[in-house]
């Protein structure tokens, strides 16, 4: 009869306890430290930009306009009374007559070299370009 009352009450003990521990994990407790996977968020939220398919062409005209903006590498925006130009060797004093005479007959620029500030108080800009054969 012993026996048979210790291992009811034991059988008891052990279902209340787990029962307690359910009971005790339901509880939300606010002020815990966030997981990992709470700081992360949802994996699939994550969207990343993919570019459009371009052939190789757009690719060659992608790198040709960039070329193009970056042609002068800046030599132009110093003020225009305190910059000298030299084209080719040529001293040209007008910033405005230089971008005509590299529009007009540069087919490539080979160099662009800005200088410091001279001791006249003018920053020296020397560019060398191919002459456009077409002129």
């Amino acid at each position: 009869m012993k026996s048979i009352s210790s291992i009811i009450s034991n059988a008891l003990f052990m279902v209340l306890t787990i029962l307690t521990n359910c009971i005790a994990q339901n509880k939300k407790d606010s002020s815990h430290f966030p997981t990992y996977e709470e700081i992360r968020g949802n994996k699939s939220e994550i969207i990343d930009y993919v570019a459009p398919h371009k052939s190789s062409s757009d690719y060659q005209q992608a790198i040709n306009e960039t070329r193009i903006l970056d042609r002068y590498w800046n030599a132009f925006n110093y003020p225009a009374d305190s910059t000298v130009y030299y084209l080719n060797g040529r001293q040209i004093k007008s910033e405005k007559e230089a971008k005509k005479e590299l529009d007009k007959r540069s087919a490539k620029i080979e160099r662009v070299v800005i200088g410091a500030v001279g001791t006249n108080g003018k920053r020296e800009v020397e560019i060398d370009y191919q002459v456009n054969p077409k002129i």
